[in-house]
């Protein structure tokens, strides 16, 4: 902990931060010591929560814009929304979802599907036990190829969620799909 806070303070080696936090460690006053340990850990969670509230806002931007149909600001938005929460699924999904629409729009070539199909995959390597991950990236899939690959992501979302009405929902699609595939 005392080298990340050494770390904070803008020390230039890991062997200075070692040095400080040995320094901190040895006072005569210990308590001190849980003090700065106390204001250092607060601090790195104030500002982890601040970056991702500003992800939220900033995904909840881009889903807006993109109902109205904003797909520029929609883009902004959640490319902003990615880099402040680079690990959370479905900003990988919305992001799909715009790119999708735009070729769809015919504002993106056909060629841009292979960057949803990208984003859509990053996106379950994030979250792979997310059963509308799963179906979403299925019915992709199923649209724009392969198909059985896209039967195979809707057997996994009904895997995942067999017990509720999203579940019955999806084995039903995946019924209807190879019935008449």
């Amino acid at each position: 902990l005392w080298v990340l806070f050494a770390s904070v303070r803008s020390l230039t080696s890991t062997q200075e931060s070692l040095v400080y936090a040995s320094r901190v460690t040895r006072r005569e006053n210990p308590g001190q010591g849980v003090k700065y340990a106390v204001v250092a850990v607060s601090t790195v969670l104030l500002l982890g929560s601040v970056i991702l509230l500003a992800g939220n806002y900033q995904a909840a931007r881009g889903r807006i814009a993109l109902l109205e149909n904003r797909y520029e600001e929609a883009r902004a938005a959640l490319d902003t929304a990615l880099r402040l929460d680079p690990l959370s699924a479905s900003l990988y999904f919305d992001r799909a979802k715009l790119q999708e629409t735009m070729v769809q729009e015919k504002l993106q070539p056909e060629a841009s599907l292979a960057k949803v199909r990208e984003l859509m995959e990053q996106g379950l390597g994030y979250d792979r036990f997310n059963p509308n991950l799963h179906y979403l990236y299925g019915a992709f899939l199923i649209r724009y190829g392969p198909l059985d690959k896209g039967l195979e992501e809707l057997k996994q979302a009904v895997k995942l969620q067999p017990l509720v009405l999203d579940g019955v929902l999806y084995a039903s699609l995946f019924e209807v799909v190879q019935e008449h595939g």
